[in-house]
């Protein structure tokens, strides 16, 4: 097998993804669920980064972990439909900083109730037993 970015063919697993809506301190919110071929309570909250679910590199990597892990995988959208995008001449930190004010990000209360209201949807909509919080970078 070569290494890599490739999932043993031992771990793999069919998954089915869905885009749903799940509640979120202020609003709804989509996600994606993905679903293991298998049954299992067991299930990862994933964090996604700034460029949000709808990026093919995150919803690929939300795909892996639940074909890798066996678990039911939640990714939320807690970034409600405005993902970072880059300008097209390269990296701006002030393009960036004026993206980031959108969010009350001072406000870990803010963050953190999102987090909770996800793991709560996890545990009493999902019927989920065991639950991780992974982020991606």
């Amino acid at each position: 097998m070569n290494a890599g970015n490739k999932i043993p063919n031992h771990f793999c697993t069919m998954t089915t993804t869905q885009k749903i809506k799940i509640p979120l301190k202020d609003t709804t919110a989509d996600a994606y669920l993905i679903t293991p071929k298998n049954k299992t309570k067991s299930g990862i909250l994933l964090i996604h980064d700034v460029f949000g679910i709808e990026h093919e590199k995150n919803k690929q990597i939300s795909i892996k972990i639940a074909e890798a892990s066996g678990c039911i995988v939640l990714a939320p959208d807690f970034y409600r439909g405005k993902p970072y995008v880059p300008p097209t001449t390269g990296w701006d930190s002030n393009h960036f900083s004026e993206w980031l004010k959108m969010f009350p990000l001072n406000d870990a209360g803010y963050v953190f109730d999102d987090i909770s209201i996800a793991y709560r949807y996890m545990t009493e909509t999902l019927k989920l037993e065991k639950i991780g919080i992974s982020g991606l970078e």
